[in-house]
């Protein structure tokens, strides 16, 4: 029913993961299979990244390796170390309240944030004040390229299709910024779309 290729993973053991079944396909109709963690958590993983070794477990290997480091570089406080974690949650833990639009329908963590925070803190940074991480293609995962910060107000708006963009404690569409800065309306989309910050954008001439 999956295809001569299918190839079942049930039982398999993939470093500390346990397939224990098939949990459907990905929007790429990769295979995606629930494991449980020798660690007893459980998450759904890609057959590739089951094979190629990729994933191993659900983060708390490396967590372990890098966790004399993470005390040391006293991260596990910082704003970045809170989002990382939330981020793995909502897109690996079946049990988390968001699971559902995120791992629920396919949305997963780029493998080398996901296993590493100092990989994720590198590439991202620390979120600045008032602003939380989104992602560019609401359908897309939160990989290198696809993720930005912005605030909670234009997250909801970008989700419902309305582009409105807070800057200078106004509250403004993109149309209404164009007229504004003086820049053609097709520019600062393309701009956001390529993930320009929202004051590079409507300062840039």
């Amino acid at each position: 029913m999956h295809g001569h290729r299918f190839k079942d993973l049930t039982g398999q053991k993939f470093g500390r993961l346990q397939v224990v079944s098939f949990h459907g396909r990905n929007k790429n109709n990769q295979s995606i299979w629930l494991c449980r963690c020798d660690c007893k958590t459980s998450l759904p993983v890609e057959s590739k990244n089951l094979l190629s070794g990729t994933t191993k477990s659900c983060g708390c290997l490396m967590k372990e390796l890098a966790g004399d480091r993470a005390r040391t570089h006293g991260q596990t406080k910082t704003r970045a170390y809170k989002v990382w974690i939330n981020i793995k949650d909502r897109c690996f833990n079946p049990r988390h309240k968001s699971w559902k639009d995120y791992g629920g329908r396919g949305i997963t963590m780029h493998p080398a944030w996901r296993d590493s925070f100092e990989a994720f803190y590198r590439d991202v940074g620390e979120p600045p004040v008032g602003l939380s991480i989104d992602r560019k293609n609401n359908d897309g995962n939160y990989e290198p390229g696809n993720v930005r910060f912005t605030d909670m107000f234009t997250q909801h708006n970008n989700r419902r299709g309305n582009r409105l963009i807070a800057f200078n404690g106004k509250i403004r569409t993109i149309a209404q910024w164009a007229r504004i800065v003086g820049v053609k309306k097709a520019t600062l989309y393309k701009r956001f779309e390529e993930g320009w910050s929202i004051k590079r954008t409507l300062t840039t001439p």
